[in-house]
């Protein structure tokens, strides 16, 4: 899978406990209870490490890193699964491509989790630099500026 997690480990959780809250008033949580599904809402984050919308897809499987979200195999994600695993053994791009779109609304469908925040990151350049990029991934790309006179 290959999908690297960035776990926040401050949530809200139905059964507060008075040793989990921080001087912040937030709560600390281990991966053990949000496993357990001892939560009402989970702030967590996942970054791509290869560009495919496989990458962002693969985490709603059983086992994949959004475990934590409690989506009942019997309430649509046993679906799901056979979805993305027909469309990741397809060996035509466009027939793949089809088929995770397919997956991907359905996952919209049953929304077992929803996007709450997007992560964003504003660069301000100077006009005589040049070649400066941003990567698909996001990341800027240094190694080819220049500066013009």
């Amino acid at each position: 899978m290959g999908l690297q997690a960035a776990r926040v480990t401050e949530s809200c959780l139905s059964h507060d406990e008075p040793s989990k809250v921080t001087r912040y008033g937030k709560v600390k949580v281990s991966y053990d209870e949000l496993a357990d599904g001892k939560f009402s809402i989970d702030r967590s984050g996942y970054t791509q490490n290869y560009i495919d919308p496989s990458a962002n897809l693969v985490i709603w499987k059983s086992g994949g890193n959004a475990f934590e979200n409690q989506w009942p195999d019997d309430e649509g994600r046993t679906e799901y699964n056979e979805m993305f695993d027909a469309a990741q053994a397809m060996t035509d791009p466009a027939e793949r491509e089809q088929a995770l779109i397919a997956a991907e609304k359905y996952l919209v469908e049953m929304m077992p989790g929803f996007p709450v925040y997007s992560y964003n990151t504003a660069y301000l350049v100077k006009p005589y630099i040049q070649n400066l990029n941003k990567g698909v991934a996001g990341s800027m790309t240094w190694e080819y500026i220049t500066f013009a006179e």
